[in-house]
C-alpha cells in the first residue's frame, strides 16, 4: 500500500483500504477488515504498523495508567493488543513472521504478548524457574512461542539467511546464551503432557475508560501435547543442526518423526543431514550427484546418463567433475578404471551437444564411449536429433583420420530408424516379397563408376532434354571431365554451360599454364539485362553442381564477373581462380550485376550446404554481404572462417586466414554497426596498427557495444595509454583505474621478451575473437 497512514487523504483511497486510527475507534472494524480477502493494509503490514506506533509512544506518569508495573498508555497499550489480535488472526504463524516480519518487530510482538497475558512472566530471566505445572495454558503458550522463536531467529541470523533490514539491537539480543537457555526450556517441556490454550482474536479486549481490560483466555482453542511435543522437536532439530550437535539432532528428529507424521517442507533435507532417510523417499538427482562425489565416484556414470535425458544438473557442476576426477587420477590420489575420465568425458560432451555448445577441445573422444553415451539419449532426443548430427558431423571432420575412421565405424551401428518407424513410413504396395528386394537393390552402391559413365554418355545422345542435362550433371559431379569434354550432345543453354566447367576443370587438374576461356564466354550471356527465359533454367542449374573443383570454378567465374562489373577495386571479392578470368567486358552496362551477386549468394549457399568448413568460400560470402552492405552477416561470415580455421580460435590466428583487407572490412562493419570499440580493437589485428583509425573509433561517446568489457582484450600500449588519457580527460576515472590496472599486468610489461609478448598477444586476440563469434554468430 503507498498511502501514507500519517497523512490520509494525500491520495485517493480505495474503498478496501483502512486507515489505522479506524481500528482504534472503532474496534470492532479490525474483526471485518481481515475477514476481506482484499484488505489494504494487509494483516503483515498492520502489525508492523500497530508496534511501530506503539514504540513512538511517549511513557505516560500519570498515577492512574493501566498497569503501574509498565507505564503504558492507553493508546500505547491499545495498539499493542491490537498488533496482538492480528497476530492470533494468522494463527500465530512463525514461520510466516519469519518471511514477513522484521526480527526487531517480532521480538516486540512476542514480549508484548508475554506482559499481556502475564506480567509476572514478561520476565524472561525467570522462566527457567517455573513450575510448568502450575503455570496457566495461556501464558505457557506464549512462554512456548517465545523460545521457539528465539531458536528461529538464532538459526537464522547465523545462517544470514535473512534478507530484510534487521535492527542491530536486536540481533545483540539473541546471543547464543539465551538460545542455549531457550533449548532448555523447551526441552523441558517436551518431557511433560501438557495442554496449551491459543489465545483467538476474541481473546483481546481494548482498554475502556480507566478500567483494566479483561481478556478471555477461554475463548482460545487448546494445543494438546503431541503437537507441542511435535513444533518444539522440529526446531530443537535445526538448533542443534545449526549448533553442530548432530547426536542430539539425530535424537531429537528420531522422536519427532516417531510422534506422528508432519509435513514441514524441510524436513527430508534435515533427515538426510543427520542421517536419517524418510520412507519412501526418492533423492532428486543434484543429491545422487553429490553422493556419488562423496562415494569415491561410484555410479557417478549412472548418475550422468540420467542427467544427459533430464538436463537438470548446471553444466558447471559436470566440468568441475570432470577436473576432478582427471586431477586425482594424474596425482594417483584415486584408483578406478581405466576408463572412467573418458566415460565422463563423453557424457559431458554428449550434454554439452545436446544444448548446442559442444567445443571440441583436448584428447580424442573413446569411440566407445561415445557410442554408449549417444545410444542412451539416442531414443529420447526427438526434438535434439540435429543437434547430435551437427555434433558427429563436426566430431568426424575435425578428428585426424584413423579416429575419424574409427568412430565412423563405431557410429554406423547405432540404429537411427527401429524396424516399425520404417515399416510405418513404407506405402502398402511396398509390403510385399518383391517391393522389399528392390528397395533393398536400389540402395546398393553400383559396383564401378565405369558402367554409370557409359550410361551417362548414352544418355546425353539418345535421351530427351531433361535426362541429358541430368547426365551432364552427373559425369560432371563424378570428375569425369575427360569424358564429358569429349562428348557431343545436341545444344541446349544448360548443357553448353556444363560441357565448358568441364572442359576448364580438366585443364585446370592438368595443370596447364593457360585456360580456356569458353567457360567465360559461356557464363556472360546469362546475365544480360534482358536474358531469356530458359538463361534462368542454366542459373538454377548452377546449384547443382556438387564436385568441389567444378563448385570452385563457377564461383571463380562469377566473382570475377561482379567484380568486373562493379568496377570498385575497394569493393572487390577475393577468391581463388579469379586471375584465369579476363578483367574486361564490352558493354558492361547492358549485364545485370544485381542478378550476378544473387546467383552467387546462391551457389555459395549451396556450396556451403556440403562444405561447410571451407575457408575460402566462408571469407567471399562475408565479402559478398560487406558489398551487400549486410554489415553483421559479413562480421558473422568472417569469424566463422576464422572459428573453422583455429578450431573456434583455440589456435593461434595466422594473417593468412584474415589478411589486412578483411580486417579492414570488419572495422568498416563495426563502425557502420555503432560498435566503435569493437572497431578500434580490431585495428591492432592489422599488420601495421592503424592508430589514426583506432583512436578515432575509441573516441566515440555514443557506440553500440559493452565498450568497459573489451578493455581485457588490448594488448597493444600505445592504445591503452590512449585511453587512459582520454578517460582522464573525461573525468571517467573508474574507467581509468581499470585501464591502469590493465596496463599494469605482467605480461604487458614492454621489458618482456618477444616470445611473453606474442604469447599475450595470442591470448587476447583469441580471447576478443571469440567474444566478437558469440556476439554476432
Amino acid at each position: 500500500m503507498d498511502v501514507d497512514l500519517l497523512r490520509p487523504g494525500t491520495v485517493p483511497i480505495s474503498p478496501d483500504t483502512s486507515l489505522w486510527f479506524e481500528f482504534l475507534l472503532q474496534p470492532a472494524h479490525l474483526e471485518k477488515h481481515l475477514k476481506n480477502p482484499n484488505a489494504d493494509p494487509t494483516p503483515v503490514e498492520l502489525i508492523i504498523k500497530f508496534i511501530t506506533l506503539s514504540q513512538s509512544e511517549k511513557p505516560t506518569n500519570d498515577p492512574l495508567v493501566i498497569n503501574n508495573l509498565k507505564p503504558f498508555s492507553k493508546r500505547c497499550l491499545a495498539l499493542k493488543l491490537l498488533a496482538l489480535k492480528v497476530a492470533s488472526s494468522l494463527n500465530w504463524d512463525l514461520d510466516l513472521f519469519e518471511k514477513s516480519l522484521p526480527m526487531s518487530i517480532t521480538s516486540m510482538l512476542l514480549k508484548d504478548f508475554l506482559y499481556i497475558v502475564s506480567p509476572t512472566h514478561s520476565d524472561i530471566k525467570v522462566h527457567d524457574e517455573l513450575n510448568l505445572n502450575e503455570v496457566p495454558a495461556h501464558v505457557l503458550f506464549a512462554i512456548f512461542l517465545y523460545h521457539r522463536w528465539v531458536l528461529r531467529a538464532y538459526v537464522s541470523l547465523s545462517l544470514n539467511a535473512k534478507t530484510k533490514q534487521i535492527v542491530e539491537t536486536s540481533v545483540e539480543e539473541i546471543s547464543e546464551q539465551e538460545a542455549e537457555k531457550s533449548s532448555i526450556f523447551l526441552k523441558k517441556m517436551a518431557e511433560k503432557t501438557l495442554t496449551l490454550f491459543v489465545p483467538a482474536p476474541s481473546c483481546f479486549n481494548l482498554p475502556y475508560g480507566n478500567a483494566d481490560p479483561e481478556h478471555f483466555w477461554t475463548k482460545g482453542e487448546a494445543l494438546e501435547g503431541n503437537q507441542i511435543k511435535t513444533a518444539i522437536l522440529i526446531d530443537l532439530s535445526f538448533y542443534l543442526v545449526n549448533r553442530g550437535k548432530y547426536p542430539e539432532a539425530f535424537s531429537s528428529l528420531s522422536m519427532c518423526l516417531a510422534s506422528g507424521p508432519t509435513c514441514h517442507p524441510h524436513l527430508i533435507g534435515l533427515g538426510i543431514a543427520v542421517g536419517i532417510t524418510p520412507n519412501l523417499y526418492k533423492p532428486s538427482l543434484s543429491q545422487q550427484f553429490h553422493e556419488a562425489i562423496a562415494a569415491k565416484y561410484i555410479n557417478i556414470d549412472k548418475v550422468l546418463e540420467k542427467d544427459n535425458s533430464l538436463r537438470h544438473l548446471p553444466i558447471t557442476y559436470r566440468q568441475g567433475l570432470e577436473l576432478d576426477i582427471s586431477s586425482e587420477v594424474a596425482n594417483g590420489k584415486l584408483i578406478t578404471s581405466r576408463d572412467a575420465v573418458a566415460t565422463v568425458r563423453a557424457l559431458n560432451t554428449v550434454r554439452a551437444a545436446l544444448d548446442g555448445g559442444v567445443q571440441l577441445h583436448g584428447p580424442p573422444l573413446s569411440p566407445s564411449s561415445l557410442v554408449k553415451a549417444i545410444s542412451v539419449v539416442l531414443p529420447l532426443a526427438d526434438h535434439d536429433k540435429k543437434k547430435l548430427e551437427f555434433f558427429l558431423l563436426q566430431l568426424l571432420a575435425t578428428s585426424e583420420s584413423h579416429n575419424a575412421r574409427a568412430l565412423a565405424s563405431s557410429f554406423s551401428k547405432l540404429p537411427l530408424l527401429s524396424p516399425d518407424e520404417i515399416s510405418s513410413v513404407i506405402e502398402p504396395d511396398y509390403v510385399d516379397t518383391i517391393s522389399h528386394v528392390d528397395l533393398e537393390e536400389s540402395s546398393e552402391t553400383l559396383p564401378n563408376w565405369t558402367w554409370l559413365t557409359e550410361r551417362c554418355l548414352e544418355g546425353i545422345s539418345n535421351m530427351r532434354g531433361a535426362i541429358r542435362e541430368a547426365a551432364c550433371l552427373a559425369l560432371l559431379n563424378t570428375g569425369a571431365w575427360g569424358p564429358l569434354s569429349s562428348a557431343a550432345p545436341p545444344k541446349s543453354t544448360l548443357t553448353e554451360v556444363y560441357l565448358a566447367i568441364a572442359r576448364a576443370s580438366l585443364q585446370i587438374s592438368q595443370f596447364n599454364s593457360k585456360v580456356s576461356t569458353e567457360a567465360w564466354d559461356k557464363f556472360i550471356p546469362l546475365f544480360m539485362a534482358g536474358g531469356k527465359r530458359r538463361d534462368y533454367k542454366a542459373l538454377r542449374g548452377l546449384c547443382g553442381v556438387l564436385e568441389p573443383n567444378a563448385l570452385s570454378l563457377v564461383i571463380s567465374i562469377l566473382a570475377r564477373l561482379h567484380n568486373v562489373l562493379t568496377d570498385q577495386p575497394p569493393l572487390d571479392l577475393y577468391v581463388q581462380l579469379t586471375h584465369l578470368w579476363p578483367g574486361t567486358i564490352k558493354n558492361a552496362n547492358q549485364y545485370n550485376v544485381k542478378q550476378v551477386a544473387e546467383t552467387l549468394m546462391k551457389v555459395l549457399e549451396h556450396a556451403l550446404t556440403y562444405y561447410p568448413y571451407n575457408v575460402s568460400w566462408l571469407k567471399l560470402i562475408g565479402d559478398l554481404h560487406f558489398v551487400n552492405g549486410h554489415y553483421r552477416n559479413a562480421l558473422g561470415s568472417y569469424l566463422e572462417a576464422a572459428a573453422v580455421v583455429t578450431e573456434h580460435f583455440s589456435r593461434p590466428l595466422h594473417r593468412s586466414i584474415l589478411e589486412d583487407h578483411i580486417i579492414k572490412r570488419m572495422i568498416k562493419s563495426c563502425s557502420q554497426l555503432q560498435c566503435h570499440t569493437q572497431a578500434g580493437l580490431l585495428c591492432q589485428l592489422l599488420e601495421e596498427t592503424d592508430y589514426t583509425t583506432a583512436y578515432k573509433c575509441l573516441s566515440e561517446v555514443n557506440t553500440s557495444d559493452a565498450s568497459d568489457s573489451y578493455h581485457n582484450y588490448i594488448w597493444d600500449i600505445n592504445i591503452l595509454e590512449f585511453l587512459i588519457s582520454l578517460h582522464a580527460k573525461r573525468g571517467e576515472h573508474h574507467r581509468k583505474q581499470a585501464l591502469v590496472r590493465v596496463i599494469g599486468l605482467l605480461e604487458l610489461n614492454s621489458n618482456n621478451n618477444e616470445e611473453i609478448k606474442r604469447e599475450a598477444e595470442n591470448i587476447r586476440k583469441s580471447n576478443y575473437l571469440r567474444a566478437l563469434a558469440t556476439h554476432y554468430l
